[in-house]
């Protein structure tokens, strides 16, 4: 996601959980903007990607990170060892998938975790039956 694009986003905060937390748990499983999402702390910096594993639905909160040759970060599913760019969201392995996972920009501001989207859920705006 380009940089222009990224400061075009709506930024929605984490509720719950602050960046003190998540460095402390490595891992985490949110809700943000009625999307679920996995977030990871790595070296002091936090990622965001989305919950649900893109090949068959693995929870990639359970996921651990690998550090490729190339520096780069992936997520390696639980649940059958596919590995996702923490970056891009491309299929690393198996290769030549068309599998992609959605990776979110991240900003922190503090203590709070705040994660980018280009829009606003539609089920936010609906109003409960009376």
């Amino acid at each position: 996601m380009g940089t222009s694009r990224a400061e075009n986003l709506l930024y929605f905060a984490v509720d719950g959980v602050t960046k003190r937390d998540l460095l402390r748990e490595k891992k985490m499983k949110v809700t943000v903007n009625d999307a679920e999402i996995a977030l990871f702390a790595h070296n002091g910096m936090i990622y965001a990607i989305q919950e649900s594993c893109p090949h068959q639905g693995g929870p990639l909160h359970e996921a651990e990170i690998e550090e490729l040759p190339d520096k780069s970060l992936c997520v390696k599913c639980p649940w059958h060892s596919w590995k996702f760019s923490l970056t891009n969201g491309t299929c690393l392995f198996p290769a030549k998938r068309d599998k992609t996972a959605l990776v979110y920009p991240v900003k922190v501001d503090k203590e709070k975790i705040m994660i980018g989207f280009d829009h606003i859920a539609p089920r936010l705006f609906s109003t409960p039956p009376d």
